[in-house]
């Protein structure tokens, strides 16, 4: 009978030994059962956490952030030694005129201390034409030194540190990298005694 011979051909070919699918086959019936077990997606779902997300947004207000928290934010992580951190707070900072040169002075310590010493030399400079007194930029010419001896530019390291030592003799850092790059010692400008005015 025919459905005899039908349920007898199925058996014989369930006995065979099973022949090697390839590799790609087998990729495909994977793929295939993966996709027919995946959850659909419900779009309508994102759609709703989304709007949820935006009506959320919408009704949080901007606080004014207060620069000078911010600025005693970076000064503990610079005296922490964290410089990475303090550098992000203080470009976090818009520049404020009163706050300015102290900005300046710190994101190009900063810069040196982390071996950045091209971008320092594009902040220092700004902060040294600034209008203080040049005893207040003693320091960022320090640091400005330095940031030139690493990139080893010697003569403009001797120049900043000349300054230093013309108005302050007793740095003793900058009159110790000043000796150290082959400085030759500032003579003090003696005035003359009056015996030699005489003469």
């Amino acid at each position: 009978k025919e459905g005899e011979a039908g349920d007898l051909s199925q058996v014989l070919e369930m006995s065979k030994p099973p022949e090697e699918l390839s590799i790609e086959g087998q990729i495909a019936d994977i793929e295939f059962l993966l996709k027919e077990q995946a959850p659909e997606e419900k779009p309508k779902a994102k759609e709703e956490l989304m709007q949820l997300f935006e009506n959320i947004k919408s009704k949080i207000g901007r606080v004014e952030e207060d620069s000078k928290k911010r600025f005693n934010l970076a000064q503990t992580f610079f005296q922490a030694g964290l410089f990475e951190r303090a550098l992000a707070n203080l470009n976090e900072i818009e520049a404020e005129s009163d706050m300015r040169f102290k900005i300046i002075e710190m994101k190009g310590i900063c810069l040196v201390k982390l071996g950045r010493f091209a971008e320092a030399l594009k902040i220092l400079p700004e902060g040294l034409m600034q209008a203080a007194d040049e005893v207040d930029k003693l320091q960022m010419r320090y640091y400005s030194a330095l940031a030139y001896q690493g990139q080893g530019d010697y003569r403009n390291a001797l120049i900043q540190l000349e300054r230093i030592l013309r108005t302050d003799e007793d740095y003793q850092d900058a009159k110790e990298l000043y000796e150290l790059l082959g400085g030759v010692p500032i003579k003090e400008e003696i005035e003359p005694s009056f015996e030699e005015e005489v003469k």
